[in-house]
């Protein structure tokens, strides 16, 4: 058996992999609020055209079963924006105010799951969103004893030790 060297791919051939939707926050700085934005790729999103700059959506929050989701539909207060720096890609951002349970701070984008029809976009909030455990509480412990109880059993462990010697 022979081997030989496999020559690399060209730039060209080299594809990066596409997310159709990310999100990341940001901590806020002096007076500006802590922000939540998903970035969107309508292109791949097939059917989704209401997804443009300039246009503005609805945004709902999930609540019992559909905790840690949001679901996205067209004709809404919040405007969708142009991404700085991919403007030529087609994407569009969404910021909003960050959802309740989600402690501020500067996150890195992370690709989100979702599922979407033509009239929605439903996302589930990256793992980071989620509020933290609570704190396990302490083991019970006993009251202190009484002083004169503590000072009889040292009493006692003193005559103890004088009768062992």
């Amino acid at each position: 058996m022979s081997w030989s060297p496999l020559p690399p791919p060209s730039p060209k051939a080299v594809a990066k992999a596409r997310v159709a939707i990310t999100a990341t926050s940001s901590a806020g700085i002096g007076r500006r609020p802590p922000k939540f934005t998903l970035c969107f790729r309508p292109a791949l999103l097939d059917g989704i055209t209401w997804l443009t700059v300039g246009s503005s959506v609805q945004v709902e929050i999930g609540g019992g079963e559909h905790q840690g989701m949001l679901r996205i539909m067209p004709n809404g207060l919040h405007p969708l924006s142009k991404v700085p720096h991919r403007a030529a890609s087609g994407m569009v951002a969404l910021r909003l105010p960050l959802p309740p349970g989600i402690a501020p701070g500067k996150r890195p984008a992370v690709a989100v799951e979702f599922d979407y029809q033509d009239r929605w976009i439903q996302v589930t909030l990256p793992n980071w969103s989620e509020p933290p455990a609570p704190a396990a509480a302490p083991a019970p412990t006993e009251p202190p004893k009484p002083r004169s109880v503590v000072l009889a059993e040292q009493a006692a462990e003193i005559a103890r030790r004088k009768a062992a010697r």
